[in-house]
């Protein structure tokens, strides 16, 4: 390995400074000669060390038996479900699924509520053609509520806020304005809304930098449903959907665990 001149105060230097190689651990390192322009040599010789290792010792064998469960084993296991009525039995419910939620009939609320349970079931990819579908008409009936001013519920507006982001959509947060008093704040009959409350909740953890009123009504629902939590502890099954919400949040939820639970 030479070593520029630049490593020396006097840039008279002309050879290099070489390492000797050694053939095994702990054999002699040697600085051989460097030359200098008025010829004077000189040798450094390393001091020789011995590199012990620790005796060699095999890993000793668990001796573990082979497995019970071969390829043959599971394949003779008697599974009833694998038989063809079973599958024709999926394959139907499936199809009446996907007729229900492109059915036109369906009002909106109960469409995107539909869309919900299939989503938090695991169950949105085997139906995301339907279910993109049927948010596009939802989308393009907007614009006619809009000019007719039909009120909606905050359950309503929270939800197709969520699902229409969750799916790529453009969502403004404006729907939620309505929901203000004169003073800015969300009114104060909303807190008896608890499906509202827990809607609401659920869709600010799909908002955007910059957007207060959904930092805003992150506040005021998890306020509102702590106090709901506390004072509504009779009703078991809202109890424990407010404390999962304000535990774990859909949107940040695993998929498969969130199913597990909703079932």
């Amino acid at each position: 390995m030479a070593l520029p001149s630049t490593f020396f105060p006097n840039s008279s230097f002309t050879s290099s400074l070489n390492f000797g190689k050694h053939n095994k651990p702990g054999g002699p390192l040697s600085f051989h000669r460097i030359s200098y322009n008025n010829h004077n040599n000189f040798r450094c010789l390393a001091t020789q060390q011995t590199l012990s290792l620790p005796p060699y010792s095999p890993r000793n064998s668990a001796s573990y038996q082979p497995t019970l469960w071969s390829y043959d084993f599971i394949q003779s296991l008697n599974n009833g479900f694998t038989d063809e009525k079973y599958g024709a039995k999926v394959r139907n419910l499936l199809e009446d699924m996907r007729r229900m939620i492109v059915n036109e009939n369906t009002e909106s609320l109960a469409k995107l509520e539909l869309i919900d349970d299939v989503q938090r079931l695991g169950l949105g990819h085997r139906f995301e053609k339907e279910i993109k579908d049927a948010l596009h008409t939802y989308v393009s009936e907007e614009e006619t509520r809009r000019r007719t001013k039909q009120s909606i519920s905050l359950h309503e507006a929270a939800l197709s806020f969520r699902l229409l982001r969750d799916y790529g959509y453009h969502a403004s947060t404006e729907i939620f304005e309505s929901f203000k008093d004169q003073n800015g704040n969300f009114k104060a009959c909303l807190s008896n809304d608890v499906k509202g409350m827990l809607s609401l909740y659920e869709a600010t953890f799909l908002g955007y930098q910059g957007e207060d009123i959904l930092e805003e009504a992150k506040a005021v629902t998890t306020t509102h449903l702590r106090d709901m939590n506390q004072h509504r502890s009779n009703d078991h099954v809202l109890s424990q959907s407010i404390s999962h919400a304000l535990d774990l949040p859909v949107h940040r939820s695993t998929q498969r665990l969130q199913a597990r639970w909703y079932i």
